[in-house]
Order: structure tokens, then sequence, then C-alpha cells
């Protein structure tokens, strides 16, 4: 599969069609006509940064709680290991815990 189409998104729905192009592309067809939106790719990465370093800077509370962190992180080991790719992790958790 090219790169290209990893970033590819296609739905259908009642003789519609939408197609997210590398979240650049919105490409709309309906009864025949095609609409064409373009936007700069923004996939959160940048302001998520921003909302980062502020809250650093300001002692303020994460963007993303921590407990939200770990539960998605799990889920990813649960989706990996469902579909047979089995996830290792590189360091334990306890020592993460243990030198903070």
């Amino acid at each position: 599969m090219s790169p290209t189409a990893i970033r590819q998104f296609p739905r259908f729905s009642g003789g519609s069609t939408a197609r997210l192009d590398d979240f650049r592309v919105l490409e709309l067809v309906r009864n025949g006509r095609t609409h064409k939106f373009k936007s700069r790719r923004d996939k959160g990465h940048q302001c998520e940064l921003e909302l980062t370093v502020e809250a650093i800077c300001r002692s303020g509370s994460a963007p993303i709680p921590f407990k939200e962190l770990v539960e998605v992180t799990e889920a990813t080991f649960r989706i990996a290991e469902a579909v047979g790719i089995p996830l290792e992790p590189s360091v334990e958790p306890e020592s993460i815990v243990q030198s903070a």
C-alpha cells in the first residue's frame, strides 16, 4: 500500500461520496457534481504542543489528563494483541513511578 493510500479516507452514503485526502483536500461528489475544499493540513499537533508548553510554563493542568493517556495506551496494546501484533513495552511502568 502506498503512503498516499494510507492517508485517504473515502466514505460512501446514500449515493454520495466523500474523500479526505491527506487532511488537505475534501472532495464531495453527489448527483455527478464534484466539490473540492482545500485547507492546510491540521491534525491538531501544533495546538496540542502549544497547550502543553503553556501548561508547563504556567504550572497548569495538562491538555490531556494523564489517566486518559494511560487508557488510550492500554487500548492500543489490546487492539494490537487482538489483531496479532504483540507489543512489548520497552520501559516498565514501575521504573517510571519509582524514579518520579
